[in-house]
């Protein structure tokens, strides 16, 4: 765990509830940690979302925190006090009267409302506003000014490295090196990247704090690149334009899910979010896992989950051979199938996970008819590819 102090406890109010939470952790993995599996509605039928990414790059996470609509709570860290309520459902998250939508989804496809509704014109406001009322994300008060205060901030560095994994410190240590000044631009709370689950991570970013002509913004993100070496960046409330002669963008991979039928209940979660999960909020995110993966990382998914006391029921890699790792070592030791060659067809569950379907996979990556099996399980965790950020 990193950073999470257990000695004290902090306290959010939920939907009425009071939530106990610590220090370091996020509010989704407080939410997590006292029962909350459904964080959203999805934006046109209204089906229940889960925790995905829990890096903050998917919509699952959005909620109502202190007024504020939209707020990434899976990145967020938790203060005591706090006011968190669901959006875009009624009368609850839990229990959402406008998820009866999707009955009718054979009548409602993809731009369906500007080809019904746009005779007659006179009736189209109303129209707009009944569906406004219904898809959508979070509301904004308009009666209600916020309490906060923005400030800008002008800065002047010879290298601005955009990104605070290992690509970016690394860059940003051998240009301090040759004596220039260096700014690290990162959207996370702590540096490492995708690797803050890593132990040798933290050595590295120690390193960077060491450094004294390294400057780091920590939870900023740089969002334009403009002429002139003129980078624009916001963090929190405050805009900070940087001046730089030098970028480096260090960006890094995001995991990106598999498709499959129900890949969107709550209880389906990247691996990298699950690990993110155990290791930065201190929660296990479900007793029986079945893991899907096409790749050496998923693998190791399942070793940090039997190592934080989940059970791991199945592991299927689409690979038809695998490395002998430690983590192999480990699933082998524990008991843990392995199953070669296959893949998951479907997730089952109402509001959450309840089992999947696994399926065998022939030469050309195509399910074996017939070679079906179902797998118990409350959580679904997919390390299926990355791509670029």
């Amino acid at each position: 765990m990193n950073g999470i102090d257990r000695s004290r406890t902090l306290t959010l109010t939920y939907e009425h509830r009071r939530i106990p939470a610590h220090p370091g952790q996020t509010i989704a993995g407080a939410l997590y940690a006292a029962g909350i599996r459904i964080f959203s509605r999805s934006f046109k039928y209204h089906r229940p979302r889960g925790l995905l990414c829990v890096a903050g790059r998917c919509p699952n996470c959005l909620m109502n925190v202190n007024g504020e609509p939209n707020v990434r709570t899976c990145v967020t860290p938790v203060a005591d006090g706090q006011h968190v309520r669901g959006q875009n459902a009624w009368p609850s998250l839990e229990t959402d009267v406008l998820s009866l939508i999707e009955t009718f989804d054979w009548f409602l496809p993809v731009g369906f409302y500007y080809k019904t509704f746009i005779r007659p014109r006179s009736l189209w406001p109303t129209y707009e506003t009944i569906l406004r009322h219904i898809a959508g994300l979070g509301e904004i008060d308009i009666n209600t000014v916020p309490d906060v205060h923005y400030d800008q901030r002008y800065r002047h560095t010879d290298v601005a490295v955009i990104g605070g994994g290992p690509a970016g410190l690394s860059a940003a240590l051998e240009a301090a090196a040759a004596g220039a000044d260096v700014t690290v631009v990162d959207d996370q709370p702590a540096l490492g990247g995708h690797l803050r689950v890593d132990s040798r991570m933290r050595s590295l970013a120690d390193d960077v704090a060491a450094q004294p002509n390294i400057e780091t913004l920590s939870a900023a993100a740089a969002f334009g690149d403009y002429e002139g070496g003129l980078i624009g960046v916001i963090q929190g409330a405050r805009l900070i334009q940087l001046r730089t002669q030098r970028t480096i963008i260090a960006t890094g991979r995001f995991e990106h899910p598999l498709i499959f039928q129900n890949n969107d209940l709550p209880g389906v979660m990247l691996g990298s979010g699950v690990q993110r999960f155990l290791h930065l909020d201190g929660v296990t995110p479900g007793e029986a896992a079945l893991v899907v993966t096409t790749n050496d990382s998923g693998l190791a998914v399942a070793a940090d989950l039997l190592q934080a006391g989940a059970r791991v029921e199945t592991v299927v890699d689409a690979r038809p051979a695998i490395p002998e790792t430690p983590a192999v070592r480990l699933l082998n030791r524990m008991g843990v199938p392995i199953l070669l060659s296959h893949s998951i067809l479907e997730a089952s569950g109402h509001h959450h996970v309840s089992g999947a379907t696994v399926v065998q996979l022939d030469e050309h990556g195509h399910p074996v008819h017939g070679s079906e099996r179902y797998v118990g399980c409350d959580l679904i965790a997919l390390s299926t590819g990355f791509e670029p950020a």
